[in-house]
């Protein structure tokens, strides 16, 4: 049977790297040892463009500033109406 029929090859056992995931730090244990994972084996950036195959349009810090200060600026106005009106109808 030649050199490999008595070669027995034992899953890596080699433990995933501590990666700090300061953006993160809420998520349960499973969850940022799943990240930690898919970090070491580069699979991160595959996993993200299948789940979101539609790029968004943001692509700098100023962009990203410009649209959370619109979005906070937007429902603060719909919050200041809710409290306003007698009917709570639509409003969270």
């Amino acid at each position: 049977m030649g050199d490999y029929a008595h070669t027995i090859v034992l899953p890596s056992t080699s433990p995933v790297p501590v990666i700090p995931l300061p953006y993160l730090a809420g998520y349960a244990d499973a969850t940022l040892a799943r990240v930690r994972e898919l970090l070491a084996e580069g699979r991160v950036a595959a996993l993200l463009q299948q789940r979101y195959p539609e790029p968004h349009a943001i692509r700098t810090d100023a962009a990203l500033y410009d649209y959370a200060v619109a979005l906070k600026t937007r429902h603060s106005a719909t919050r200041r109406r809710c409290r306003r009106s007698a009917t709570t109808t639509g409003c969270t």
